[in-house]
């Protein structure tokens, strides 16, 4: 491809995620271009869900955008102006805010969301953050990441709120995941959770969560096991604990059943000629 030059009415992809429009492009050089008229969106539709149109852009390849005259658009509809404005265009993961959620629920009110990502290193981030309902309150949010081997990985997602809603069961609602293993020394532990504090968390808020938009319990189940182990030459032993619930409304009101409740300690005899026995 050119070194430099001019290019009117440009459309096409940068680093593989960004999409870009302009009327006009000026390639500077290997690495640096410049825009005027554009607009630059990571969603792949001709109608992008989100997007920001500049006057002018100035992008490096696997760097940073800096734009003049950015407005952001949801849809066709324009709706906020910054008269600079700046992102990376990086493919690796970089520390930094992500994009704000604006919205309005009738049962929520007005909706204001920010994250922040914090990249650690390439096997270990954390995201925390905090939605605003106007109606219901402020919700915290986090989520943490390791994947240290194949059998060493940890991940846990927490959001809380204290409902101001008057006709709600609690006021001080939780959900909390985890999908996490840890092994060493012989010992093995075991964290596999998703709990909620009350029947209608997940009606109220999963869609608000870090972990929930590709997830929906519909069904009102929810499950927490933990189990601890420790293997060597001699013995197995482990000990467990099993609960899971389910939630089914009714006239008055719903119903709590707790499907499973079980803690339990176990303990496998190794014969060092002959293999295990009971």
């Amino acid at each position: 491809s050119m070194q430099t030059g001019m290019v009117d009415n440009v459309t096409g992809i940068l680093n593989g995620e960004f999409y870009i429009c302009a009327k006009y492009m000026h390639k500077l050089d290997k690495e640096y271009y410049m825009l005027e008229g554009a607009r630059v969106t990571t969603c792949d539709t001709p109608l992008p869900d989100w997007s920001f149109s500049f006057g002018k852009v100035n992008a490096e390849v696997d760097g940073y955008l800096f734009g003049d005259h950015a407005t952001m658009n949801i849809k066709d509809m324009s709706f906020l102006y910054l008269p600079k404005l700046f992102f990376p265009l990086k493919v690796t993961r970089q520390t930094g805010f992500l994009i704000q959620r604006i919205g309005y629920s009738n049962d929520l009110g007005y909706i204001f969301s920010e994250n922040f990502f914090w990249a650690i290193d390439y096997d270990k981030d954390i995201t925390i953050g905090a939605n605003y309902f106007s109606e219901r309150g402020t919700q915290g949010l986090m989520e943490a990441r390791y994947v240290a081997s194949h059998d060493t990985y940890v991940y846990m997602s927490g959001d809380m709120i204290r409902d101001l809603k008057d006709d709600v069961d609690v006021n001080t609602r939780w959900s909390y995941v985890s999908k996490s293993k840890i092994s060493a020394y012989g010992f093995e532990l075991l964290a596999d959770a998703n709990f909620v504090s009350d029947h209608k968390y997940m009606r109220d808020f999963g869609d608000y969560r870090i972990y929930g938009n590709e997830w929906g319990n519909y069904e009102n189940v929810f499950y927490q096991y933990y189990e601890l182990g420790w293997d060597n030459r001699w013995a197995d032993f482990s000990v467990y604990f099993n609960e899971s619930m389910k939630y089914k409304d009714t006239e008055t009101g719903y119903i709590k059943s707790t499907v499973t409740q079980e803690p339990s300690v176990s303990l496998q005899k190794y014969n060092l000629e002959f293999g295990p026995v009971n």
